[in-house]
């Protein structure tokens, strides 16, 4: 079943994205679930990365949940993939827009900043964080995603404070951000107004 599944998510493009992740996310909840598999699944994931942010955000979402889920279950196998899974991540994430995704995507990068040798990644990872700054939303009264600006500005912040490698390249960038305060507003699909720097 695993390897089906890893076939669809591989060769699926957009249609059954979401179904797959959902239905991978299940079977590695599974006491005989092999943890050697995540690593197989996260690169299939990946090998879609120029195609990634056609899938809808919900279908992006559960993706993101698949990945949280394998680091908070199977992360000393996930952590093996060292920048083979960063640089995955970091692909499949370059466009992204939702604020749903964002906190999964936000949270996944903190473990990674707080417990992994980022040594050879650093500035990738440096780039991923800082492009969002500064992030505000606004939700429209029926949103019924429930997620707040404050949310999403914490877990960003969260994520630039999360190691002292980011210090040489955060300081000067956020002085020049509170000197020139320049952002651009990008419409996301839905319930949202996004802004940030991009």
């Amino acid at each position: 079943m695993v390897t089906y599944l890893n076939v669809r998510i591989e060769t699926a493009h957009v249609a059954g994205v979401k179904e797959t992740a959902l239905g991978l996310r299940a079977l590695a909840a599974m006491s005989h679930f092999d943890a050697i598999d995540a690593i197989e699944i996260c690169r299939k994931i990946f090998s879609s990365a120029p195609h990634f942010n056609e899938n809808s955000a919900s279908a992006r979402f559960e993706v993101y949940k698949l990945f949280d889920f394998f680091l908070n279950g199977h992360r000393d196998t996930i952590k093996r993939m060292e920048g083979e899974f960063i640089n995955g991540l970091l692909s499949i994430a370059e466009l992204e827009k939702d604020p749903r995704c964002l906190m999964v995507y936000f949270s996944i990068l903190s473990v990674i900043l707080v417990e992994w040798d980022i040594q050879e990644e650093v500035k990738e990872l440096w780039e991923s964080v800082s492009r969002y700054y500064p992030i505000t939303f606004r939700a429209k009264s029926d949103d019924p995603i429930g997620i707040t600006p404050n949310e999403l500005k914490l877990r960003l912040r969260m994520c630039i404070a999360a190691t002292s490698e980011f210090a040489p390249m955060a300081f000067p960038f956020l002085i020049e951000k509170l000197d020139y305060q320049v952002t651009a507003n990008v419409k996301v699909s839905g319930f949202w107004t996004y802004a940030a720097v991009l």
